[in-house]
């Protein structure tokens, strides 16, 4: 009898590590983003528009209505609405943003980000590199300059490189804003801290802070800060503990992800999830948000990396998360979806 106890008390200890692990490779780790993989086919190029191949495993971005970037190998471009569609085909409006044209029978991929790496081609005008003061050491951030007093400071969302950050950039440049795009700790070119990980806004905000500071100083009187994804918990996490929030004067979070739980619960929901998982790890979790954020190995339990959620009071306007679950932030509307500085 003992030593069945024991042989059980085995198994669910080592799920728990294993989910454990699952969770700091998924949630936490910092790794540099995933380059896109040149999959869709092209069938055709017209003067204003492109057919591209379609399969069951194509993205979702290639028939869904809005505006995409596509890359190919020596070049970028716009898809815009879509033209036709066909069992194998879709057909949209497409415009060639740089580099040479797309050929038929070559391989493209299809960027939810919409504008190749390069803020410059997202403003319209010239941007810089530039380098804030982190705590941690110097941060490079993309700087469009503007005739406005009030800057923008943009944080994109969690293992993803700035370029998430451009479609919002685009818009602020065009309005005349100072735009700062912002890398913080543990990104590619960015100092490391001492572990390494995503810690979701909980030591992030102080970069934050660092590049507000910078703006300040450079003749910003006041900022509004967009967060993308968990960029959106680094924003609501500088509110409430930088005594810069009051120079703070408007907020957009872009689907932001103010609940690591929640992130983590859908990741366990997924279906590849629980396939790599196997019955026995599945077993030793169980079924409750408890028993699977009890999983956290020690020193990473959800209190000092969750945050709460968007503070009240101050101005801010929000984009929905319903298409993206694994950033449930919510509907975090204002009184409306307009800019609010």
């Amino acid at each position: 009898m003992v030593l069945v106890v024991v042989l059980v008390l085995l198994v669910f200890a080592g799920g728990s590590w294993f989910y454990s692990g699952e969770i700091r490779a998924g949630a936490l780790d910092a790794k540099p983003p995933t380059p896109l993989a040149l999959r869709t086919e092209v069938l055709a190029v017209g003067t204003r528009s492109i057919t591209l191949g379609r399969e069951p495993g194509s993205p979702r971005e290639l028939t869904a209505p809005g505006t995409f970037g596509l890359r190919w190998d020596e070049g970028y471009g716009r898809l815009g609405a879509i033209l036709a569609t066909g069992p194998d085909r879709v057909e949209r409006a497409f415009a060639r943003v740089e580099g040479a044209a797309p050929r038929a029978g070559e391989r493209s991929a299809v960027d939810g980000y919409a504008w190749p790496a390069d803020p410059s081609v997202a403003a319209g005008r010239p941007a810089r590199e530039v380098s804030y003061a982190s705590p941690l050491g110097p941060a490079p951030a993309w700087l469009v300059e503007g005739r406005r007093d009030t800057w923008v400071i943009l944080v994109h969302g969690y293992n993803a490189a700035r370029s998430e950050t451009l479609r919002a950039l685009a818009t602020t440049a065009r309005l005349g804003y100072p735009s700062l795009a912002v890398s913080y700790r543990n990104d590619p070119g960015a100092p490391r801290s001492p572990d390494g990980l995503r810690r979701w806004g909980a030591t992030e905000w102080r970069d934050l802070e660092a590049a507000t500071r910078y703006a300040l100083d450079h003749g910003a009187r006041g900022v509004v800060l967009a967060g993308f994804s968990m960029g959106g918990a680094v924003v609501t996490s500088f509110l409430l503990e930088s005594p810069l929030a009051s120079r703070v004067r408007g907020v957009v979070l872009d689907s932001p992800a103010l609940d690591l739980g929640e992130v983590i619960d859908y990741g366990v929901r997924r279906p590849e999830a629980a396939r790599a998982r196997g019955p026995t790890a599945a077993g030793a979790h169980g079924d409750s948000q408890g028993d699977r954020r009890g999983a956290l190995r020690p020193g990473l339990g959800p209190a000092r990396l969750c945050r709460p959620g968007r503070p009240a009071g101050r101005p801010h306007a929000g984009l929905p998360s319903g298409r993206r679950p694994d950033r449930p932030g919510g509907d975090q509307r204002g009184p409306g979806l307009g800019p609010t500085w």
